[in-house]
């Protein structure tokens, strides 16, 4: 594969679409565009999967959402990771490690059994498979799941990939249809008109009909000289790896209250507990979040203390084990916990594809869909007004 690494010059490139972002938003965002027969540049300021894709769980997990419009376009995801699975093994080689291992929504004895109830009884109404299972059943579902719990919601349908090799994997299927990618070059200027837009960078001035931004925490800075408000704030999540403990943990185990973690506007530290199994053998450890700014990458030893200390209220023998690695990573949020995606109002040839916080990953494929279509004057997977840039900024269709 090749990696543009130009610096400084004048060139000057012309294409039908920018991408700028090579997270998975962005990597999806131009495979979609490139497939429907577009030339497209993807400008990255760093390397492809090295934000926020590239320090996540991988999650394609429907019962955390919190509102209609969200779980829409999160169904719509799910069904197309699938078929994506395939066609990017087929076509590029590369195993994005698709699972469909299912996840427990696991309720602590110390209580959120009503709760857990309302968003499994609103998920059962919009047709999501769940199934109720005692302490027992949970038990026989994760035999290493020692804590004390009252009981746990079984979604069969939820899955995971891993999402370094699923950017990645995007990124390639983009080249192989035409796609440029100039990485290490961050946006340092953007114009728009009515008929197209221009994007200067280190390695000069780049013109093309259409620009999307889909570079997650740091999209308002791209757009800053548009003097475009893009209402999007970093929100910080830490993850721990840890290996060498006998536990096998056989579902996707997450705690029932990380949905209000979620949808909560709190800007201080929530921790809520997920473990899960990757395909290396090691098991991953989360959960927190975090308001913060987006130059803070730092992992801090005292949240990551008490993401492993919930791990072992649920999973006892994992104390055995050894953290090998750790990471944080950069969740754009916006006010009502909706992505953006769709154009600016005064710079219609600019489409956002941002804010999806720590749903990323699960809506990357529905949203470099919805892209495409708005583009190409195509139909939408989903109605797209929920999610314009242009939308008033109140949680929209929410089941309360």
């Amino acid at each position: 594969m090749t990696i543009s690494r130009d610096h400084g010059g004048t060139t000057i490139g012309v294409c039908d679409a920018i991408v700028v972002g090579a997270g998975i938003v962005g990597a999806s965002c131009a495979h979609a565009l490139a497939k429907a027969g577009l030339a497209v540049r993807i400008v990255e300021r760093d390397a492809p999967a090295r934000g926020t894709s590239g320090a996540c769980e991988g999650n394609l997990v429907l019962w955390d959402r919190t509102s209609d419009p969200d779980l829409a376009l999160t169904r719509v995801s799910h069904r197309r990771w699938a078929e994506l699975a395939e066609e990017l093994s087929a076509g590029v080689g590369i195993d994005i490690e698709y699972a469909r291992k299912g996840s427990l929504m696991v309720i602590p004895e110390s209580g959120g059994i009503d709760g857990a109830r309302r968003q499994c009884d609103w998920l059962g109404g919009q047709g999501v498979r769940y199934e109720w299972l005692d302490a027992a059943g949970v038990r026989e579902a994760e035999p290493w799941l020692k804590g004390a719990v009252d009981g746990a919601a079984y979604f069969p349908d939820d899955a995971q990939i891993e999402p370094r090799l699923a950017t990645w994997a995007q990124v390639r299927a983009a080249q192989r249809c035409g796609a440029t990618l100039h990485a290490h070059q961050p946006v340092l200027d953007v114009q728009s008109s009515a008929t197209g837009v221009r994007v200067t960078t280190g390695l000069g001035v780049l013109s093309a009909d259409w620009l999307v931004v889909a570079a997650g925490v740091w999209s308002p800075e791209v757009v800053r000289s548009l003097h475009v408000d893009v209402p999007v704030r970093p929100r910080k999540g830490q993850i721990a790896i840890i290996a060498g403990s006998p536990v096998q943990v056989i579902h996707k185990v997450m705690e029932a209250s990380y949905v209000q973690t979620v949808a909560s506007d709190d800007e201080q530290l929530q921790v809520a507990n997920v473990v899960e199994s990757t395909r290396s053998g090691s098991i991953l450890l989360g959960s927190s979040r975090e308001v913060t700014v987006p130059s803070d990458r730092g992992v801090e030893l005292s949240v990551l203390s008490r993401i492993v200390a919930r791990a072992l209220d649920f999973f006892p023998d994992l104390a055995s084990a050894q953290v090998i690695r750790s990471y944080a990573g950069l969740r754009p949020m916006t006010p009502d916990h909706l992505p953006l995606i769709g154009p600016l109002r005064e710079h219609p040839r600019v489409i956002l594809a941002t804010g999806h916080e720590g749903g990323g990953v699960m809506g990357a494929a529905a949203t470099a869909d919805m892209v495409a279509a708005l583009i190409m004057g195509a139909p939408t997977p989903v109605p797209p007004e929920p999610y314009l840039p242009t939308r008033t900024l109140n949680p929209a269709g929410s089941h309360g």
